[in-house]
């Protein structure tokens, strides 16, 4: 799976979850999860191995069940 499509279904679950901003968390979320930048965002063809998938997605449901970002991340304040 590409970044840009692991960006584009976690955005919309999100989203789903009324979580407001659903975009700039999971941009927060990929970038703490994967170590990427924002230029890496932006192109999105980066080809992501299972382990990346399935670390990013359990940051998304822990997000969807209410849990806060800051908490997910070990951080209490981030850009």
């Amino acid at each position: 799976m590409k970044l840009s499509e692991l960006q584009k279904n976690a955005r919309a679950m999100l989203a789903q979850a009324g979580i407001d901003d659903a975009a700039r968390e999971v941009r927060w979320l990929l970038k703490y999860a994967l170590s990427v930048t924002d230029a890496d965002m932006i192109s999105g063809g980066r080809v992501l191995s299972q382990k990346e998938i399935d670390s990013v997605e359990l940051f998304i449901t822990r997000r969807v069940a209410g849990e806060p970002v800051s908490r997910i991340m070990g951080e209490k304040e981030f850009k």
